[in-house]
Order: C-alpha cells, then structure tokens, then sequence
C-alpha cells in the first residue's frame, strides 16, 4: 500500500505475533539441514503481546527528540515510522540515527572545546540516539537516549498534553529562547549550529514548556520556567545539563519566553527549503532569557528573520547576554566580572535538486566579552553541500570552516569534514 520498509518493519512484527503466526520448518538451500525451527505450538494472545512488546523495544528509536513544533515536510528529514494502535487513538512513534564524521582537515590550533568542529584528522560519532514517544488522545510521553554522553545519558525526557491550540510538557525539554536552538539537529543545513546558538542557547533543561498558537498557527507563544541554570567554563560549550536526579542542586530558577509570527503561511522545518516551494514564507521571532541561577545571574535576548521560497531558505539571529556572578556562588566559575556576550549568524541556501541537493554558506561574528578584545572575537565563514539520499534514511554533508580572529593570534584553525548519518 506505498508504505515504506522502515515503518512497515514494526506493523509486520505486530501483525505476526499478534495473529499468533505458528512456527514451522523452513527450507534453506545450500544448507546440510533444512529445518532451521521445529514446529511450536501455536503462540497464545498473552504470550503474543508480550513478544510484540519486547520486539518493538529491540526496534532503536526516537521520535520526540529535538522536537521543532512545525510541520515536517521537505525539512530533508524521512518519515516519521509510526505504529498505530487502539484505532489509531495510541500511536507509537520511533526513529533512531548514528552520525559519522570524517574529518579530512583540522589546523593545528583547532580544538572542540573551543566549537571546531574537529580536531586532528580522522574519523568521530558526533550522534548516536535513540529513543520513543507514545501519545494517547493528546497525552505524549517520551524519551531521547544521548549514547555518546556516557555521564548524563538522557537528552530528552518528557510527559505533556498538546491539542491544535496548545501544548504544555514537563521534564528535560527545551528551552523556548532562539530559532537556531528549536530547529532539530536532523534537518540543519550546515553540519552543526551556529556556534552563537551553541554558546547561548540553553537546549533542553529540566522544567516546564508552555506553548500557545492562534491565528492557523502563524502566531505562537512560548513560556518556560526551569531550574537554575549553570555555565559551562568555556563560552562557546554553552549551558550545562544538571543531571536529573540532584534537581535543583544548584538553586535559582530560569524564565524564558518567546514569539513567532509567519504572516505568509507556517515556514515547516528546517531551514533548507527542498521542496522549492514557490509562495513565500516569513518568519520573524524572537526571545528572552532570564537565569537567576546560585553563580551567575544572566538576561539575554534573541531577534531572527527567516525566509523561504523557490528553493532559496535563509535565517539570520542576533543573540546577545549580559551576566553577572554571584557574591556567594555554589559552583566555581571563570566569570569575573560582569560580562556582554553577543553574536550574529547569517546563513543562505539554495536546493539545486529538489529534496536530493542543497548548497549553503554560513557568515557568524561571536564575541565572549565586549569588553577585552582578544581571540575570542572573530568571525566564521563555511560552506556545506548537503545530500538527501534514499529519501533522507542517509543524509551526507561536506564542509568547510574558517574561523578569522579579529584581535590577538592567527588561529589555524580550518576544518573540512564529511558527515554521513543514517536514520529512521
């Protein structure tokens, strides 16, 4: 019936065991014994579920993780394999990914700490997830698992109710500040964020995410509130993550809110526009960020324009924080002073071949303290060339990165990579 393999893999397990499909010998050429099964009694309906249960679970998946709250068509990205059951009132909802990276070239002076996006030449996993939603009549239960993050493994854990007007969830779930930051990892048009997203974007933080929408969904509202929130020592690794089961160690709360207004029609996601649709959409957004957290104290807001249309997909933010530490913090940090951090990222692509090629360039000026001019003012410019092949089930990207520093020391630091990611 036109579905595909991937998400009829998971129907055919359900329907074999479910119908109690008895076991019986099977031929195998070029074998010395042609029965690979002997002849089972056939399975009871207990027994069958319990199977199916345990087949479903050995399926890698992850449906919800790094949701977008957008439409997902031409974002690059395959369906979404999903197993209806109850009459369609439970849906199940599963995808898994692993993403190989290979780097070519890597200056001397290119770290990953400091946002390069490798470090010597060779090869690096930059995701492995998994992961599952079920949702239930509006109520949406999920969990993401980071495989790579052996010290806090959970990238996405959440329970929540969404309708066409309204969604709140609760958990690890992310935090509604900047664009960049709520458009999935799976459909980017460079191999990896703009690194003032990366540095200023909270991600996914434990606490509560409301969203509301009107006028057909081009208007939406967002409001979350979360536990305080920590700094990484080094700007451009961002936030930290507390693991979940400490809570609130490190006291203080976090606020954020944001707007999105698409006067010509919703954007969907992604950035890249594939399908090379040919009315125009605009976006305009933007966010505040307030962290009253036990060491610093932090605001911070974001502005973005995005554009779409004929093939041509295009963002630019500007993100901008001033923060402060606390006379008596609870953690140690590298923030002596008060401190101005701003960025912009400018990003362009055109889809050569619908839904298979786009190429893209990228622009970004970070600065980690406005007021000490030092290496930690420069600008970034790259290329990608992005392919979407077997329907987007294997996603390649090549790339490159130049990274200028405007004051201090040169920096080699050029990176050129290949990205394979394999998902479902």
């Amino acid at each position: 019936g036109g579905i595909r393999p991937p998400a009829y893999l998971p129907c055919l397990i359900y329907d074999g065991i479910a119908k109690k499909i008895s076991l019986s010998s099977v031929d195998i050429p070029h074998q010395r014994s042609k029965t690979l099964l002997k002849p089972a009694s056939r399975i009871t309906p207990h027994v069958a579920h319990l199977l199916c249960l345990a087949a479903l679970l050995c399926v890698p998946s992850a449906s919800n993780a790094e949701r977008t709250y957008t439409a997902r068509e031409n974002s690059g990205r395959p369906p979404v394999t999903k197993l209806n059951l109850l009459d369609g009132d439970l849906a199940l909802s599963f995808s898994g990914r692993a993403q190989l990276q290979v780097a070519i070239l890597a200056g001397d002076d290119s770290l990953l700490v400091s946002g390069d996006l490798a470090e010597n030449a060779g090869f690096l996993m930059r995701r492995v997830r998994l992961g599952t939603e079920v949702q239930y009549q509006g109520l949406g239960v999920g969990i993401e698992m980071d495989l790579l993050n052996l010290d806090n493994p959970m990238n996405e854990a959440y329970v929540g109710y969404e309708n066409d007007w309204f969604f709140a969830y609760g958990g690890l779930v992310k935090v509604p500040f900047t664009r960049g930051a709520l458009v999935s990892s799976e459909a980017l048009q460079h191999v990896d964020r703009a690194r003032i997203i990366t540095a200023m974007a909270p991600f996914q933080q434990l606490g509560v995410h409301l969203a509301g929408t009107f006028w057909e969904k081009k208007v939406r509202v967002h409001l979350g509130v979360y536990n305080g929130l920590e700094r990484a020592a080094v700007f451009e690794n961002g936030w930290n993550q507390v693991p979940l089961r400490v809570g609130n160690r490190f006291d203080g709360y976090a606020i954020a809110g944001r707007v999105e207004f698409e006067p010509l029609g919703l954007m969907g996601e992604g950035i890249a526009d594939l399908g090379q649709e040919r009315h125009a959409r605009l976006g305009l957004g933007g966010g505040v960020l307030y962290n009253d957290g036990g060491t610093t104290k932090t605001f911070g807001y974001s502005a973005d324009l995005m554009f779409k249309m004929y093939g041509l997909g295009l963002i630019a933010e500007y993100v901008e924080q001033v923060a402060e530490p606390k006379e008596a913090p609870t953690q140690p940090t590298t923030l002596p002073a008060e401190t101005t951090r701003r960025g912009v990222n400018a990003q362009i692509g055109y889809t050569i071949m619908p839904r298979f090629l786009e190429l893209a360039a990228r622009f970004e000026w970070v600065d980690n303290n406005a007021d000490v001019e030092d290496e930690g003012d420069y600008f970034v410019i790259g290329g990608t060339a992005s392919l979407y092949i077997l329907d987007g089930y294997l996603w390649t990207q090549v790339a490159y990165q130049h990274r200028m520093e405007r004051f201090g020391n040169a920096l080699d630091n050029d990176v050129f990579v290949i990205q394979v990611e394999g998902r479902f």
